[in-house]
């Protein structure tokens, strides 16, 4: 696994010392199609995405991680299996600026 410096972190999971972050794996600060999600819980980190696409603003809801990658936004288990597009198509003007709202009994609406 390639070491990846870490942008910026986001913790809301209720799992003890969880974060997410989106990583820039090849130290090309000049690309921003490479960066990468990274889960760290429980002291061990676990690569969501390894591609060359951008993927960003990981956000914890619901027991899952949501992020935004190639105009969609893509909702995950924490091991980063069980990866769903948000949207059924790319979704054009869409950018990483989002926000997963979920109702009082932690579900998400909408979708």
């Amino acid at each position: 696994m390639a070491l990846c410096m870490l942008l910026s972190v986001f913790s809301a999971l209720p799992i003890a010392a969880s974060a997410a972050s989106s990583g820039q794996c090849d130290n090309d600060f000049d690309t921003m199609n490479d960066r990468n999600i990274i889960v760290i819980a429980d002291g061990a980190e676990t690569n969501i995405t390894d591609n060359d696409t951008l993927n960003s603003n990981p956000v914890f809801a619901d027991n899952r991680i949501y992020y935004y990658s190639a105009r969609n936004i893509v909702s995950a288990n924490i091991d980063g299996s069980d990866k769903q597009n948000i949207f059924k198509e790319e979704k054009q003007g869409l950018t990483d600026n989002f926000v997963v709202d979920t109702n009082s009994n932690g579900g998400r609406r909408g979708g």
